[in-house]
């Protein structure tokens, strides 16, 4: 949803998967990377890239919703 432009529909999905279904953040970016990976294309690096980037903060103990909801705004 996010690639495709939907940042609205893409953010309740994520509130979706983390608060009603309890996805832990980390899965969140796991399953993406691994969707990312998938696809293929010139873009994929970069998609990576930015996905290890919010994973980081993530570890460093950033707010899980402001992050994941930063890295679903990133246009590639």
């Amino acid at each position: 949803l996010a690639l495709g432009g939907d940042f609205g529909g893409a953010r309740l999905k994520l509130v979706e998967l983390t608060r009603v279904y309890g996805i832990p953040e980390s899965d969140f970016l796991r399953f993406a990377n691994e969707e990312i990976a998938k696809g293929g294309g010139e873009t994929t690096a970069d998609a990576i890239r930015i996905l290890a980037e919010y994973d980081y903060r993530l570890a460093m103990g950033a707010n899980p919703e402001v992050q994941l909801t930063a890295l679903l705004a990133v246009r590639l």
